[in-house]
């Protein structure tokens, strides 16, 4: 049995009213959002180099809708790039798309630094695909990436 306790004589029925009120804006239960309310978004794509390629199933699950993982580094509209442990690779991408976060993601477990001074933007030891995923949205929050306009170091 759950137990309800009011404040100050509301009545049980003024309690149901206020937890279904929302607004356009916020509506009270996904359930009955107008179709209007639920704007798409359009899809952040994330290049996955072509030696990773066994991980795009898998890291596309754990991105989740919103994003859309292509298994080619080149492809110039793309925000992100999940490169390997190679410092030749992250420079060359660095050199073709100067603005793009790029990932190093290491199986190898090897130090961090050479990469990083290669002007990776994040480094990933072998793990979770949750892990990969979020530090890829935390980089493209922190670069301040929309989907209308390119990457930019500037925030907004």
């Amino acid at each position: 049995m759950q137990r309800v306790i009011f404040n100050r004589g509301e009545s049980e029925q003024r309690l149901l009213g206020r937890r279904t009120r929302g607004s356009a804006q916020r509506p009270a239960d996904a359930a009955v959002r107008p179709a209007a309310a639920v704007a798409e978004s359009p899809l952040t794509l994330v290049a996955l180099d072509a030696e990773l390629g066994r991980l795009q199933s898998r890291l596309q699950e754990a991105l989740g809708p919103s994003y859309r993982v292509v298994a080619d580094s080149s492809v110039t509209d793309a925000a992100a790039a999940v490169v390997p442990a190679r410092v030749s690779c992250i420079e060359a991408l660095r050199a073709a798309h100067p603005r793009r976060f790029i990932v190093v993601y290491d199986a190898g477990g090897n130090e961090p630094g050479p990469y990083l001074e290669a002007r990776a933007d994040d480094y990933v030891a072998a793990v979770s695909m949750a892990e990969l995923a979020a530090r890829i949205r935390a980089g493209l929050r922190r670069l301040g990436w929309a989907a209308d306009r390119p990457v930019s170091s500037q925030s907004p």
